[in-house]
């Protein structure tokens, strides 16, 4: 888990993102021939290697289709977790 209170809420996701210590670790990890972690990110962040985020424009039916289909079920559900509390 990566937690940064730094920036205000007026501050864009995709330039905490660009300054976070995770995208620094993630990026070296890469650099170093690390390719077995991946985060998934709406279409405001940019595509990575290791940050999956969803194709634009897509044709009906087509893999890149399935392929935002299941990145946003998959978001979804850690959506989810992220706003299920003890009651």
């Amino acid at each position: 888990m990566s937690i940064n209170a730094r920036h205000a809420g007026a501050t864009h996701d995709a330039f905490i993102w660009r300054h976070s210590g995770i995208n620094q670790v993630l990026t070296q990890n890469y650099l170093r021939g690390e390719r077995n972690t991946w985060l998934l990110g709406d279409s405001g962040y940019p595509l990575q290697p290791y940050l999956l985020t969803p194709v634009p424009d897509v044709q009906p039916n087509s893999p890149e289709e399935r392929y935002n289909r299941a990145h946003s079920s998959a978001r979804n559900c850690v959506e989810r977790c992220f706003a299920r509390r003890e009651v």
